[in-house]
């Protein structure tokens, strides 16, 4: 797990890995330069876990901070966390128990459930039952796993495949999985065992066009395996888009945040959850000309 400046739900991720059934594992944590409290709440709940390992380094992003802790990795399997969601205490059991009924899979996961800011359930995303299929889906269709910390891969065959590249700043997940995905399978626990928070002020969800254009290269750096031509050319343009991005990794717009806030409203309404119309309201405070927003909170004030 990578922590950078997530006090408000480092305690609750941290809490949900510690309580897993699955008991022996070691717990690597990287402090990716946090400055609001976070590397102390993780120093002391190290003192109370052997289990916990923490490094601590300087602001890197998540893809370097992967790389690293990877490397110090020492199970035979490795699994992702991020530190604002959370897992459910059988998670790492059946994940476990489901790669012992498909060797020949490198990679598992589950269903994955989305939350707002304050935990309302967004959404369910489901993947296949059945490996070749799910397998499939991720090479030729571009249906991954759900969420990246929903994942846990065999270190020997993430390290066939060349591991995380620090070149992808954001889409390093992706990346991977393709890579991973040409000499082992993916299978699914078919229920929700991961829980994925979407929250407006998230560096990721403020920078979704950049996050696009870092998806886009990835399949094209898959296409070009696959048809034997070079990579450079990608990796380059990613390079340069991963230093641009690092220079801007405070950054993001009132209008981003209110186009964040404003489709976690749509899924709640679809849901028929009354707390959409909060967010919808975010929205206009942020952009007040935003006038999608308006409309949906006039429909929830209907429907109310």
């Amino acid at each position: 797990m990578s922590v950078w400046n997530a006090h408000a739900t480092l305690k609750r991720a941290v809490a949900s890995i510690l309580s897993q059934t699955f008991k022996d594992f070691e717990f690597l944590i990287v402090d990716d330069g946090s400055d609001d409290g976070s590397a102390a709440l993780l120093d002391g709940v190290a003192l109370r876990d052997s289990r916990i390992r923490i490094f601590h380094q300087k602001s890197s992003g998540l893809t370097c901070s992967l790389v690293s802790a990877c490397q110090d990795a020492r199970g035979v399997w490795i699994a992702r966390q991020d530190a604002d969601d959370w897992s459910e205490p059988d998670r790492f059991a059946k994940c476990l128990a489901l790669a012992e009924g498909f060797p020949d899979c490198t990679m598992v996961s589950s269903w994955t459930d989305y939350r707002g800011p304050a935990g309302e359930l967004l959404d369910e995303v489901q993947r296949p039952a059945s490996p070749e299929e799910a397998t499939d889906a991720l090479l030729h269709r571009q249906m991954g796993p759900p969420a990246h910390g929903s994942v846990m891969f065999r270190r020997d065959a993430y390290e066939q495949a060349g591991g995380y590249r620090p070149a992808f700043y954001f889409g390093q997940d992706s990346d991977l999985w393709l890579r991973m995905a040409r000499s082992g399978k993916i299978a699914y626990v078919q229920e929700s065992l991961y829980h994925y928070t979407v929250s407006p002020s998230a560096i990721s969800g403020r920078f979704g066009d950049v996050q696009k254009r870092f998806g886009e290269l990835g399949q094209l750096c898959y296409a070009a395996r696959r048809i034997g031509e070079s990579e450079t050319p990608y990796l380059d343009e990613l390079a340069a888009l991963t230093a641009a991005t690092r220079l801007k990794k405070s950054g993001g717009s009132r209008s981003a945040s209110a186009g964040s806030n404003y489709r976690i409203g749509v899924q709640l309404a679809r849901r028929g959850d009354p707390a959409a119309a909060r967010y919808f309201r975010e929205a206009i405070r942020l952009q007040p000309l935003h006038w999608r927003a308006f409309v949906r909170l006039a429909m929830c004030q209907l429907k109310k």
